[in-house]
């Protein structure tokens, strides 16, 4: 499967402003026999698709009042092997390499870092980072106050939406980035709801736009 067979699966029916980001693909797929419990509903008939943590890459959202300068020298500190990319909406992504060592927990206590997640793989090879947006299209019957009063539940936001001529419509969404769920969590929590059709997260990745 190419990236744009990827892009198609993962984002079909739903209507997006600003395309995800999808780093490079892998030459051999994963082992689908390592995959387990991560995963989001990608089409309204529940077909799910699996990712697997990737322990050597980070996606890192420092506090926007931090300089590079000072990104730089707190993973200086830590000993991070890393690469800093400038990536939109003020989103640092952090990738170094590791022995398999779990990051999160280091740097999530660092006061400047807002937001960390490890990088995901999926089924096709492909690696794919968080952010702590998410796209919902609800159902056709379910009235505003109804999305609003689940919205809340989750202190989801709605950034944009777009409306359709059947009465369905598909929301960006953000939640918090100190949130106890990610977005495919909180995908995976919305479609199982039976409120929307379809729920994706939202994602970004290293090198050219696809």
């Amino acid at each position: 499967m190419n990236r744009r067979e990827f892009l198609k699966k993962s984002l079909e029916g739903i209507v997006i402003g600003s395309i995800p980001l999808i780093s490079r693909c892998s030459k051999n797929p994963v082992d689908s026999d390592s995959f387990q419990s991560d995963y989001y509903y990608y089409k309204k008939d529940g077909s799910k698709l699996y990712l697997k943590p990737n322990l050597s890459e980070y996606s890192v959202k420092f506090k926007d009042e931090i300089t590079n300068d000072r990104k730089i020298e707190i993973l200086l500190q830590n000993k991070l092997n890393f690469n800093l990319r400038d990536l939109p909406d003020d989103l640092n992504l952090v990738s170094f390499t590791s022995s398999n060592i779990d990051y999160t927990n280091i740097l999530k206590n660092i006061p400047e870092v807002e937001f960390v997640s490890c990088a995901f793989e999926t089924e096709d090879g492909f690696t794919i980072y968080l952010t702590n947006e998410f796209f919902a299209k609800f159902k056709s019957n379910i009235s505003i106050e109804e999305i609003n009063s689940f919205n809340s539940k989750y202190n989801a936001k709605i950034i944009e939406q777009w409306q359709y001529g059947n009465g369905e419509v598909t929301y960006l969404l953000e939640i918090p980035w100190n949130s106890m769920y990610n977005v495919v969590d909180i995908s995976k929590i919305y479609y199982e709801s039976g409120l929307v059709i379809r729920s994706l997260p939202k994602f970004i990745g290293a090198g050219e736009p696809h």
